[in-house]
């Protein structure tokens, strides 16, 4: 996973639609859950990767561009 270890103000300041409680609610879960969290992630992108893997070129570049404006 990549870590970009921004504080919490900088991630309120990317994400202005919430508060700063909210953003250190949010670390603290994850923080309490990390393993967990990860693991989670690690299974999605393998999802996602068979999954355009199997694809057909069209469906593949539909695929990268969901990815693009998620």
């Amino acid at each position: 996973m990549n870590e970009e270890h921004l504080t919490a103000e900088q991630i309120q300041y990317q994400f202005p639609h919430l508060t700063l409680a909210e953003v250190y609610g949010g670390l603290a879960y994850y923080l309490l859950n990390k393993e967990q969290i990860d693991a989670d992630l690690v299974v999605e992108d393998e999802v996602f990767r068979a999954a355009a893997a199997e694809a057909s070129p069209n469906s593949r570049s539909q695929l990268r561009m969901f990815a693009i404006l998620r």
